[in-house]
């Protein structure tokens, strides 16, 4: 067993703070097993079990369904709710002759599989897995190889005002261009990222190009009287509790010459759930520098009031699972009444709403029915490349006399540090 981004608490919380979960998550584990079967700690934040009276998967998935169920109640630490998953590895010595450093083996491989699939889960050992995890390895050096060779690509997705379909901003999403493979999406390659520590060379390189783009279009509108908008780019926790994270952000601000108020940075909503001191201190540092914030993914059932008032916030949006097929005719069901949530807590607030996700026109039209004013989906843009981005911004010229000024840009940018017209 092995918790689930244990090293976050570590980081926003404190080793004291870590130390308080791993009593706690053993205390829990051993009130999960019967008086026969074995619990260790083997280091760090791994656990094994060893269960002497189960011999078939199904008695080993309910034991590790027990746990998983037992682990889902958040742990209180230092005064902090913290919810610690677990992901199992689970082997069956049956009545085969292996020893226990195979067996151990076997889970051990076994977990690495759960933790593939998204963790949170339990995974039984099968054959093939050693070559399902040397497949892993030669991936991360893979994009070890990536990074540093230029094999990576962002694409931009259009954010765009729901009642006049104009662009207010784009949304950097990175690609990887593999020499045998092809074009991989961030699903095949960020959670390696994210395991390795290799998310923060990865987000320091999508932010300098992103960054050079948004540099060059901005001088592109300038001279061609192109309608500005404002650039959005993912930061992970890991790339946010990087020491050298401020840093970076303002050595490639000064590299490209841009302006920090039509950057937007979006942050998971787990990150909210820590309410760590460090966490909110460099979320500040941000806010002060004129970058705007954005809780991406929103309405998965993580934040509270307190925490969004208590974060420089600017913005949230909705997460895609709640959009896709909303309609007129719903107007009473679960996802309709949660979205009616989020805007009265988005305009009580202050806050500017984005609905991800958007793939029909009818759910375009219920969103902007119930008070969301911008989106972003296939529906609206598809992600497309810096340079077809070009053809896009020749696209949205200024009206005669207009503000250059976008909607989403400005209330999305901290009020001191509004961009001129």
């Amino acid at each position: 067993l092995d918790i689930d981004d244990f090293k976050s608490v570590n980081d926003t919380l404190g080793h004291a703070a870590g130390d308080q979960l791993l009593v706690q998550f053993a205390e829990r584990l051993t009130g999960c097993l019967r008086g026969e079967d074995t619990a260790a700690r083997l280091g760090g934040d791994e656990f094994a079990v060893c269960i002497e009276v189960a011999a078939s998967q199904p008695e080993g998935a309910a034991s590790a369904q027990r746990i998983l169920e037992a682990m889902a109640r958040p742990f209180t630490v230092s005064g902090t709710d913290v919810t610690a998953h677990v992901s199992i590895g689970i082997t069956i010595a049956g009545d085969s002759t292996k020893g226990s450093i195979e067996l151990m083996h076997e889970a051990d491989l076994a977990l690495y599989a759960a933790k593939n699939a998204g963790k949170g889960s339990f995974h039984f050992y099968e054959d093939g897995l050693h070559h399902a995890v040397l497949a892993r390895l030669e991936r991360r050096g893979d994009l070890e190889e990536a990074i540093r060779d230029d094999q990576l690509l962002v694409h931009y997705q259009p954010i765009v005002n729901l009642e006049n379909a104009t662009m207010v901003g784009v949304e950097a999403l990175v690609r990887w261009d593999h020499p045998t493979l092809g074009l991989l999406p961030p699903s095949e390659f960020t959670p390696v990222a994210e395991d390795s520590g290799l998310i923060v060379p990865l987000g320091r390189w999508v932010l300098d190009r992103a960054c050079s783009d948004l540099s060059r279009w901005q001088r592109r509108g300038n001279a061609t009287g192109a309608r500005p908008f404002y650039l959005s780019v993912n930061v992970s926790a890991r790339q946010l509790q990087s020491p050298d994270f401020m840093s970076d952000v303002a050595d490639t601000l000064r590299r490209h010459d841009v302006d920090p108020r039509w950057l937007t940075f979006e942050i998971s909503e787990t990150l909210l759930v820590q309410d760590s001191a460090d966490v909110l201190s460099r979320l500040r540092a941000v806010h002060d520098i004129g970058i705007a914030i954005a809780v991406n993914d929103f309405g998965t059932g993580y934040s509270s009031l307190s925490q969004l008032h208590n974060y420089p916030i600017q913005a949230l949006k909705i997460d895609r699972s709640l959009v896709t097929g909303i309609h007129g005719s719903d107007l009473l069901g679960d996802q309709v009444t949660v979205i009616r949530v989020i805007i009265a807590i988005a305009n009580t607030l202050g806050l500017t709403l984005v609905a991800e996700g958007i793939e029909e026109d009818s759910e375009r039209r219920q969103l902007r029915a119930l008070g969301c004013t911008y989106g972003q989906g296939f529906h609206l843009g598809r992600p497309v490349t810096a340079e077809s981005m070009d053809e896009l911004i020749d696209q949205a010229t200024d009206r005669p006399g207009g503000d250059r000024r976008t909607a989403l840009s400005t209330a999305a940018a901290p009020p001191s540090h509004r961009p001129s017209a």
